[in-house]
């Protein structure tokens, strides 16, 4: 071999080339054979599991899927009668907002708003996050967002830094959002995240001021203690109510203030039942004459049936010495007789603590038209 062998180095291959077929060499024509270099599979983290990138896609996200969330729950639950900002309204919604986290993030770490920014969930080193994590993570939603505007989870994204931005479900539940493998970081200035942070704990600090002197203003007076619930009747709420038109007749037979203190005077109730569907309701009218109506729902339970009615508010001096609007509610206990067609009551009006806590107690009767 006069002129030998000839070999070409690259990054991926040995290539070894043209052999001589002079004379007396022992090789004839030409042979090439290509050896791969043995090396390492690429094992280098993706950009993509950086959660410091993820964090404007995240807050977009959040405000998409709360939009549906809302959406969906002021939907189905106001189909279902429930009243609005009622405890069981809360608590409706804040079921229909863990399943709905749950059922995506499970499913493909994605919500809607996810998918749509291109952001997911995973667990801390990158795999898919489990049942139990997303379940955690969202269980814990409730302690991110308190006292508000998501205040404490911001601090704990804050707290755990460029490497994690962990909110505390997050914490808890060993995850961290980050960009989908065809996700694109959106440009977001350093001091974004800092300064909505920043807004969002003086906004909680000033609700919480707020709901401090509220709470000072509705039972700071002499008579706070005095109870607004009205008593039922012992032997249950009797029959159920003819529908249609009543004549009644009221005296009030005790006032904390003396105001209208034996006064007798004549009203009207007319008591309808509405269905829409499977569901049914039954709502009171009471009028009183010089004073109008108002309506409530009028719901059985095992002392009476009952119905609160607000009436509008008026203005009132708080012990404070603010003036505020308040509320004064009539609650009512009803029971019927005579297979629904008569009916004794007691009514207990009340400022419920506000501006001295007035209460007075009303005795009804009523017979059907």
């Amino acid at each position: 071999m006069a002129q030998g062998l000839r070999s070409f180095v690259d990054l991926e291959h040995v290539s070894i080339n043209q052999f001589d077929d002079a004379p007396g060499s022992g090789f004839y024509g030409r042979v090439t054979v290509d050896l791969p270099l043995v090396s390492e599979p690429a094992t280098a983290e993706p950009a993509t599991l950086d959660p410091d990138e993820a964090v404007r896609g995240r807050f977009n996200a959040l405000i998409v899927d709360n939009i549906l969330v809302g959406v969906s729950a002021a939907i189905i639950y106001a189909a279902l009668g429930f009243e609005f900002q009622s405890p069981r309204w809360i608590v409706a919604v804040l079921l229909c907002e863990f399943a709905y986290f749950w059922y995506f993030e499970r499913r493909s770490g994605q919500t809607p708003g996810k998918r749509w920014m291109r952001v997911r969930v995973v667990s801390r080193d990158g795999i898919p996050a489990t049942g139990r994590q997303v379940a955690i993570r969202n269980v814990l939603r409730i302690v991110d967002a308190f006292p508000a505007f998501y205040a404490s989870g911001l601090i704990s994204l804050m707290r755990t830094g460029r490497i994690r931005r962990q909110r505390i479900g997050d914490i808890a539940a060993g995850t961290m959002v980050v960009l989908s493998p065809n996700g694109r970081p959106l440009r977001t200035p350093r001091y974004v995240l800092p300064v909505t942070t920043v807004l969002a704990v003086v906004l909680s600090i000033l609700v919480c001021i707020g709901i401090a002197r509220s709470s000072e203003d509705g039972f700071g007076g002499d008579n706070a203690t005095l109870s607004s619930a009205v008593p039922g009747f012992g032997d249950g709420p009797g029959a159920s109510p003819a529908f249609g038109s009543w004549t009644a007749r009221a005296e009030v037979v005790t006032s904390s203030n003396g105001s209208g203190l034996g006064q007798r005077y004549a009203g009207y109730w007319k008591i309808v039942r509405s269905c829409n569907g499977t569901t049914c309701a039954t709502t009171m009218v009471r009028n009183v004459i010089g004073r109008g109506s108002i309506s409530a729902p009028l719901l059985a339970s095992a002392d009476g049936w009952r119905a609160t009615f607000a009436k509008p508010p008026v203005k009132c001096e708080s012990s404070t010495g603010r003036t505020i609007d308040v509320t004064v509610y009539e609650r009512f206990v009803i029971r019927f007789g005579d297979g629904g067609r008569v009916a004794e009551a007691r009514e207990r009006d009340s400022d419920d603590g506000v501006c001295g806590g007035f209460v007075s107690d009303v005795n009804w009767t009523a017979a059907h038209d």
